[in-house]
């Protein structure tokens, strides 16, 4: 009898070769090092590359028999391709891998250790750093954390995040996330949420709330963030709108409207407000009224940390 994993890594991919090949190889070396490899099962998604990837997905699999692999006849956009691996995977927890990332050495078998000892949570975050910035993790957490609660969690982040910390606490970063697979899909009318720019994010608070989740303090990935970049205003605006609407639905959900509104305004209103000038010019004295009102509500003390 074929033993469930514990693990389904699910890498979708789009044309980048040579990306996805160093991300691919880490992740299958890993693999192949660990002890017990039926913990771990690897599924690629190619949504209709036109480069080199099939060929270096088709390598891979025949270096290691637990990679699945799955051709695209056409490209689904990236949520129908994320949503097909989502449906492929067979682990317990399912981990979406972003192609132009990377696992760190001897992560895998970090990260395997502390799913087997702590079975109870229903979603873990995996901390990481940004290339280019090595050495700084994107939460600064004094240990591994355990809570009971996505409300535990929330409250205490309200207590001790940063401005720039809640940008990764609001779990938007796929490679930081490993998901109870029997969770994700007992949320009903995941649809609604699928036209979103993160609608994992919703889903994760759809069901977080009242359920444990675990933050692992070591950065055990590093990402590469190819396609969005912070300098690009326009892309920037209108991420910070969607990043906007999933603080909101966060404060909704588990019951701290009021504090997110602080959080919000200030993180997309006052932090960015240069960004999103430089994008909509026509915001600008809208923007400047709102950060005047702020100041005048909380001084010059912002509602958290800006680092």
């Amino acid at each position: 009898m074929e033993t469930k994993p514990i693990l389904s890594i699910c890498l979708p991919t789009f044309n980048r070769e040579s990306q996805f090949a160093a991300c691919l190889a880490e992740l299958v070396n890993q693999t192949l090092a660990l002890e017990d490899r039926g913990l771990v099962e690897i599924i690629v998604s190619n949504n209709a590359s036109t480069d080199g990837t099939a060929a270096v997905a088709r390598k891979f699999a025949g270096l290691y028999s637990g990679l699945r692999y799955n051709e695209n006849a056409a490209d689904l956009g990236p949520i129908e391709n994320f949503l097909l691996l989502i449906k492929m995977a067979r682990g317990s927890y399912f981990w979406l891998v972003g192609d132009d990332d990377l696992i760190k050495p001897g992560a895998l078998k970090k990260i395997l250790g502390i799913l087997v000892k702590n079975p109870r949570p229903d979603l873990f975050y995996v901390n990481y750093e940004q290339k280019g910035s090595e050495g700084l993790k994107k939460i600064n957490l004094p240990e591994d954390m355990f809570f009971e609660s996505g409300r535990e969690y929330v409250r205490y982040g309200l207590r001790h995040f940063s401005s720039n910390e809640w940008d990764v606490a609001k779990f938007t970063f796929i490679t930081s996330l490993i998901i109870r697979k029997e969770r994700w899909d007992a949320v009903a009318e995941k649809e609604r949420f699928m036209k979103t720019a993160a609608p994992h994010a919703y889903v994760i608070f759809s069901f977080l709330p009242d359920r444990p989740l675990y933050l692992i303090s070591e950065a055990l990935a590093l990402q590469n963030n190819a396609v969005y970049r912070d300098t690009d205003t326009i892309q920037a605006a209108t991420l910070y709108k969607e990043w906007l609407k999933i603080f909101w639905f966060i404060g909704k959900q588990c019951g701290f409207r009021p504090a997110f509104a602080r959080l919000v305004a200030w993180n997309c209103l006052v932090y960015k407000k240069e960004r999103l000038k430089a994008a909509y010019p026509a915001v600008k004295k809208t923007l400047e009224f709102l950060e005047a009102a702020l100041r005048k509500a909380f001084g010059q003390r912002a509602p958290l940390r800006k680092n």
